[in-house]
């Protein structure tokens, strides 16, 4: 809402119009003598990140468990490569994946390391690739993520220099001084896991669903869109986002999508996003009654066909 009313001005987003057949769209646009009813929807969490989330709960009340005998009162964050999470028939094998996390975060021992004099955050990937390294020539960002001015982190990571090459989920770590123990396990990048990929037809599919039903609700001879935010179900883009659709998702969504459209004329396309409705792209209806070239530049979609 916020961004097409920046785009387009305030008086010109209107909420919740009035549809002929007696429905609300969620929005309309308005542009000269152009009225454009947009739709737009969420997928929900999939299974798969669910799954995720419980995994990382379960590792998260286990470290505190055991920190809990060191009377430390600080704020802990553990940060989990996705990559390799375990799989079982194609699903994410829980147990297997704990399992695995635990054992890794065992032969660290980083109740050793948070005894140590330090704070902040420490990545072990860079740990490892500057412990040759003199401090001193270091730039300041690698100097930082690595602790490479810390004497007592630095033994540490030496001692541990074997194990950081075979990490395959613990990638690095943040600790601060707090008025309690707070234990938090958690993935801030998005990696290109290998379930996501194999989950790509389900979600493509998931997509459809969505689409169908949102085809109902749409104004009959007007400039209709179907936007669809794919943040839960899409692999996060690490390039250009028209590349990056039709490199993954759009491989598995382009023919039933486009069988949609075109038993549709009154949608203009459909708009698949991360977060916020400019950061996506647009697949248009080669038999729309109606373009929505306007909008598309105004919001600098990328369009995939």
């Amino acid at each position: 809402m916020y961004v097409l009313a920046k785009t387009f001005g305030e008086e010109n987003v209107i909420p919740y119009p009035k549809l002929s057949g007696g429905k609300e769209a969620d929005l309309m646009v308005r542009f000269n003598d152009t009225n454009l009813y947009i739709e737009i929807g969420s997928l929900g969490a999939r299974l798969s990140e669910k799954r995720i989330e419980k995994v990382f709960n379960e590792i998260a009340e286990w470290i505190c468990a055991k920190l809990r005998q060191y009377n430390q009162d600080l704020y802990l964050r553990i940060e989990i490569d996705t990559t390799e999470i375990p799989l079982k028939e194609n699903y994410i094998d829980e147990d297997g994946a704990i399992k695995a996390i635990k054992r890794e975060l065992e032969c660290l021992e980083l109740d050793e390391l948070l005894r140590l004099d330090w704070r902040g955050s420490l990545n072990f990937e860079v740990a490892l690739q500057v412990i040759d390294i003199d401090p001193k020539i270091l730039n300041r960002q690698e100097c930082e993520l690595a602790k490479a001015d810390n004497p007592q982190v630095r033994e540490w990571v030496k001692k541990k220099r074997g194990m950081f090459k075979c990490l395959k989920f613990v990638k690095s770590i943040r600790c601060y001084n707090f008025q309690t123990m707070v234990v938090e396990v958690g993935s801030l990048e998005s990696y290109p896991s290998k379930l996501s990929e194999k989950l790509l037809e389900v979600i493509a599919k998931q997509i459809i669903r969505h689409l169908n039903e949102q085809v109902k609700q749409i104004e009959p001879n007007c400039a209709n869109i179907i936007a669809i935010d794919t943040k839960h179900w899409s692999l996060q883009p690490t390039e250009g986002l028209d590349v990056f659709f039709k490199e993954t998702l759009f491989k598995y969504l382009k023919d039933e999508i486009m069988s949609v459209l075109m038993e549709n004329a009154d949608i203009s396309g459909v708009i698949l996003f991360f977060n916020r409705i400019d950061h996506g792209v647009f697949i248009r209806n080669p038999r729309a009654k109606t373009t929505v070239d306007w909008f598309v530049n105004n919001l600098k979609l990328k369009e995939i066909a």
